[in-house]
This record gives C-alpha cells, structure tokens and sequence, in this order.
C-alpha cells in the first residue's frame, strides 16, 4: 500500500513537471514525502523505538511540524486553492489522536480511531486535488466502467 501511494505521488510528480507544472509537481512530490515520512513512522512505530534508545518523542514532532512550516509557507498558494474542509477535518483528528497518545494512557482505541478517520480524510483530500490537478472529471470515469 505504502509503495503504491508513494508511486502515485512520483506519477504525478512526473506528469505535471512535463506539463509544465513545476510548482505542482514540487507539492505533489513532497506531500509525498511528507505522507510517507508520517506512515512509515506510524506503521514502524520509529518515535516510539527511537525513545527507548535515548532520542526523545518530541524531537519527532518538532522535526513533522518544521516539515509542515516549510510545507505550508511554500506552496501555501496551491493548499488554499484547493479543498480545505478535507484538510482540515484530517488536521483535526491527527491532532486529536496526538492529544489522546500523549495525554491519555490506556485509550487506544479512541485514539487509534481518530487517527484512522484523519488518515481517511487525508487521503480523501490528496485524492481530490489530484483530481482537481489533473482536470479529471469523476462522473466521466465513473461512467466509463459501466459500459
């Protein structure tokens, strides 16, 4: 799942760098990599592991939240155009499951949930804003598999 997400964000990388789509492909190329960098942490539980080997959690989330600084005041132009309930809804429920992992001790299910429903979200919102992107109309798609 992992390799096929992150195949999608060099296709998409690739296709609009040879539309002309610099900036685009720049976004699309390190929301990718951000994207990963947080799953792979997750689905590894590095944060976790690399506590117990002396480097501290929060170093972890210092080190997301520059990444996202950087993110958002670089390509803060193309964020804006795009759909940002989505966004922020999954904003929301990360947040939430952060607050619940280091605030809460026994709840992982709660916390587990919110993290899933952000997740959700997050990958709702890069799915429309490919769509968005790459100026393809669902209804059309959608419509050809049932010929």
């Amino acid at each position: 799942m992992v390799c096929l997400y992150y195949g999608m964000f060099l296709y998409l990388f690739f296709t609009q760098t040879n539309r002309g789509n610099e900036k685009i492909s720049k976004f699309f190329i390190f929301f990718g990599i951000f994207s990963i960098t947080l799953c792979l942490d997750d689905t590894f539980m590095l944060h976790e592991e690399l506590a117990h080997r002396g480097v501290y959690e929060q170093f972890f989330y210092l080190f997301y939240a520059i990444m996202l600084v950087v993110f958002v005041f670089t390509f803060w132009k193309i964020i804006f155009s795009t759909n940002l309930i989505l966004l922020g809804i999954s904003a929301i429920f990360l947040g939430l499951s952060i607050a619940i992992d280091q605030f809460v001790e026994t709840n992982y299910f709660l916390d587990d949930s919110f993290k899933l429903t952000g997740i959700v979200f997050w990958f709702v919102y890069i799915i429309n804003t490919v769509f968005f992107y790459l100026n393809l109309n669902f209804s059309k798609i959608l419509s050809s598999f049932q010929k």
